[in-house]
């Protein structure tokens, strides 16, 4: 476990934050039968993880994390509030500092894998966007055969992603020639594929450049 990403939290909290994500690494254990969503990326995590929560859950039990808190403690909460006969559990594993996330994977390794965009927001510890683009694409080396990454079509950096990889590559975006298309708009993301249509209502976040993120 990586301590270092407690650096923030006062020293008396910190062995409950510890206990806490031990506690929920031996859960995940026991939920054999749920599959892990992770969405990565530089911008448009939170609002895309809601979209995913609200096209999955129509048909599915699915769990999706609290809005605001900080990814060390939002994933071990959103473990341990998971049920055995839920479906999917949708993570989102947000990078600031280098080794993040490795200590997410050691938690939770997931069987999909969305990412976002990759941009320079988080160099203040990460120092540049090499060194954002470094710590993203540890997510995409550490899936197995059997996972799947979904890509941007829009986002040069995320397609240079593709070649680190062994699993199942998806692409999405309006230049996807085959895999999902989403059109954005300021009050709905409609989303397409060739097996099912959604419409996931998202009142924007900062005006309508929040929405734009996520193409």
């Amino acid at each position: 476990m990586n301590l270092s990403v407690y650096r923030e939290v006062k020293s008396w909290k910190k062995p409950v934050h510890v206990s806490k994500t031990a506690l929920a690494q031996a859960y995940l254990k026991l939920l054999a039968n749920v599959e892990i969503i992770a969405v990565a990326g530089s911008v448009g995590k939170t609002l895309t993880q809601n979209a995913i929560y609200s096209v999955l859950s129509q048909k599915h039990s699915a769990v999706v994390g609290e809005e605001n808190l900080d990814p060390t403690f939002r994933i071990p909460q959103t473990i341990l509030k998971t049920k055995p006969w839920d479906k999917y559990l949708i993570l989102e594993y947000g990078v600031e500092h280098p080794g993040d996330m490795d200590h997410y994977l050691q938690i939770a390794k997931p069987k999909y894998v969305v990412m976002t965009v990759i941009s320079p927001e988080h160099t203040k510890y990460l120092k540049d966007l090499a060194g954002v683009i470094e710590e993203e694409a540890k997510i995409v080396r550490h899936l197995s055969k059997n996972a799947y990454v979904i890509l941007n079509t829009n986002d040069p950096l995320s397609k240079k992603l593709a070649h680190l990889t062994k699993s199942t590559i998806v692409w999405y975006g309006d230049k996807a020639k085959k895999g999902i298309k989403i059109l954005l708009t300021a009050s709905s993301l409609p989303l397409s594929c060739s097996h099912a249509k959604a419409r996931k209502s998202c009142p924007p976040r900062g005006g309508n450049s929040a929405v734009r993120k996520t193409a």
